[in-house]
Formats: structure tokens, sequence, C-alpha cells
């Protein structure tokens, strides 16, 4: 079932058009109340739509950013770009290994907000912000995309991942990695 129709009807409100012409210049956040709990998937998914760019929704704890996910699939064009940014399932230190669906998901998510032509949704939970990631900035200048059938220079691909490595806090020449300053 999709709602998207809906958007329509709040975006053509007076407020919300001043709402997001002033997310767009950047004058603070303002603060939203008075919004119920169930309405607010709707608003968030217009506000998306208003301000066509990334937005960062953050919930209470995971069961709540996984509900969020769900009902803001509802309302926006592409579900596929509402993601869920999960929280680790294995700390730094800990000597676990990550779970590869967990971090697939923090990956795209956290790439997803670093592309500003799409209008995509990321959710997370308050725990989720609390962990050290790689600035955005960072993380668009490390990306290295492949295509199916195309020619790679191993010799470049291989430099571009060491000077990933040295610049998260591996290598140093020892053959040892370093613990990383940011983690996926």
């Amino acid at each position: 079932m999709t709602l998207r129709g809906l958007l329509a009807l709040q975006t053509q409100r007076a407020e919300f058009r001043r709402l997001v012409e002033q997310l767009r210049k950047g004058e603070g956040l303002p603060a939203l109340t008075g919004i119920t709990e169930a309405a607010r998937p709707f608003v968030i998914a217009a506000l998306a739509t208003g301000v066509k760019q990334p937005l960062l929704v953050i919930v209470e704890d995971e069961t709540q950013a996984n509900q969020m996910v769900e009902s803001l699939k509802v309302f926006v064009d592409q579900p596929d770009d509402v993601l869920y940014l999960p929280d680790r399932d294995a700390l730094p230190y800990e000597r676990l290994i990550s779970d590869a669906l967990t971090a697939q998901q923090r990956m795209r998510a956290m790439i997803a907000l670093t592309e500003q032509e799409r209008n995509v949704i990321v959710v997370c939970s308050v725990r989720v912000l609390t962990q050290p990631v790689m600035p955005p900035q960072e993380l668009s200048a490390t990306l290295y995309t492949l295509q199916v059938g195309q020619e790679v220079d191993l010799t470049l691909m291989l430099e571009h991942l060491y000077n990933l490595l040295r610049a998260c806090g591996g290598g140093g020449g020892t053959g040892a990695v370093q613990p990383s300053r940011w983690y996926c």
C-alpha cells in the first residue's frame, strides 16, 4: 500500500513551504512540536520531498528506527531511498567479527548521506550517533566505484586501498594494522 499522493497536500501549505525554505537556507533547525507519533513519518517524508537533499532521522532506539523505516516507505516515491543505519553489532575493541549484512547496511546508509543529488532518508537510533565514523568528505574521497566489465589498473587500485588503510591509522610500513579511528 502506498500513500504518496498525500504528500502533495502537505507540501502546498504555506507554513510547510516556509519551514522548507528555512531548512534550505540553513537557518537552524526549528522545533517541530505538536506532531503526533503517528504523523511523524508523513511530516518527515514531506520534508524530504521539499528539501531535496539527504535527510537523517534520529529516533530513540533500534525498534523505533525499524518501524520508522517501514512507515516512511509508504509515503515516498522510491521506497529504496529510505535506508536504515543500524547500530554496530560488535564494538571496535571486542574480538568479534561484524555481521556482513550490518556492515553493508551501515556503509550503504553513510554513502547515501554523502550523495547530495539523492533524496534519501536515513533513519538511525540515538546510540548510532555516539559511534565514531569517517567524516563525509573523507568518505566521499575514499570511494572507489567499479562497474561490471570495467578494466581496472590493479596498481592504482592497490595504491588507493593502501592510502585508505594509512589514513585510517593502519599500515605505517610495519606490516601491522593499528587500531582505526573510524569505524563502519
